[in-house]
């Protein structure tokens, strides 16, 4: 819990320069402008929460691991707030894709698999504020976290396919011109890179949530 509240840390201060420089340098749409201002408010109840979980599995619950049996309030809050940051995220993503391809398959699709997330994350968030064994919660909700979090994944690489397409279809309609092919290829590359990234960490995530529920599993059995 300390690492992790450290790197959040790291990362936060990372986003919080990332949107000043946003803000003081960039002349976007207000919707734009409002879709980045809710994620640094997300994000900022995200860092507030992280640390309040931190002092009360550490500090509050120093010595005595039976107050860890259920997880604190705070920590289910830091799990509704960065499932809303990755819906803003990747409706942004569908709806840049959509601006991008001209095509409605793929911003479907990606949108139904990020919708679902959202509702699976949802749906655990709620089960979790009557939770009062977290072993035993895990394996009642396994199925409903790992529908949250395949389908974070699924919508991911649906995005990062149907980007990447669409603009392999740009780089052959301007073929004759080298600056704008070099352009595309880089952010071929980006985009296969993030989205690579992003898809890589939901299922990492889902198996150590795996790893855990298999003794808790084999215990039940």
């Amino acid at each position: 819990m300390q690492v992790g509240a450290l790197v959040t840390a790291a990362l936060f201060g990372c986003l919080v320069i990332q949107t000043y420089v946003y803000f003081t340098r960039f002349i976007d749409s207000p919707s734009f402008k409002a879709t980045v201002a809710a994620v640094i408010l997300f994000q900022l109840g995200h860092f507030v929460t992280v640390i309040f979980t931190m002092w009360k599995m550490t500090v509050t619950a120093y010595g005595d691991p039976s107050k860890l049996d259920a997880l604190p309030v705070s920590a289910i809050i830091t799990v509704l707030l960065s499932s809303l940051t990755a819906f803003l995220a990747q409706s942004f993503y569908v709806y840049r894709l959509w601006k991008l391809s001209g095509k409605v398959f793929f911003p479907i699709l990606s949108e139904i698999f990020c919708v679902v997330a959202e509702l699976a994350t949802l749906f655990v968030v709620i089960k979790a504020l009557s939770m009062t064994n977290l072993a035993h919660f895990l394996v009642e909700q396994n199925v409903w976290i790992a529908i949250g979090f395949t389908s974070r994944a699924i919508c991911d690489i649906t995005i990062t396919v149907g980007v990447t397409w669409s603009l392999k279809k740009q780089k052959r309609a301007r073929r004759r011109d080298n600056v704008k092919t070099a352009m595309v290829d880089c952010l071929i590359l980006w985009t296969i890179e993030n989205g690579l990234a992003t898809s890589l960490m939901s299922l990492l995530v889902m198996a150590a949530v795996r790893c855990l529920l298999l003794p808790n599993q084999s215990h039940a059995e």
